[in-house]
């Protein structure tokens, strides 16, 4: 499970993803639906109240946050 990003929507599972777009290169920018290879398929949209943690959080701790951001 070490490179597996797991996505939660309103505190509930909504799905996940492992492999692609994962890099251990601390230097390296973040990027959210572009390839990092050939910069492509950018994605046309809006994310908002995105938070990225160090650690896996609980589904208690996610749907804490979620309740609190109501």
């Amino acid at each position: 499970a070490g490179n597996i990003i797991k996505f939660y929507v309103n505190g509930e599972p909504a799905g996940s993803v492992g492999g692609a777009g994962i890099s251990d290169n601390a230097s390296a920018a973040g990027g959210i639906g572009a390839r990092m290879i050939d910069n492509i398929r950018n994605f046309d949209g809006t994310i908002d109240e995105v938070r990225v943690y160090n650690r896996v959080l609980t589904y208690n701790e996610i749907n804490a946050l979620y309740q609190a951001t109501k």
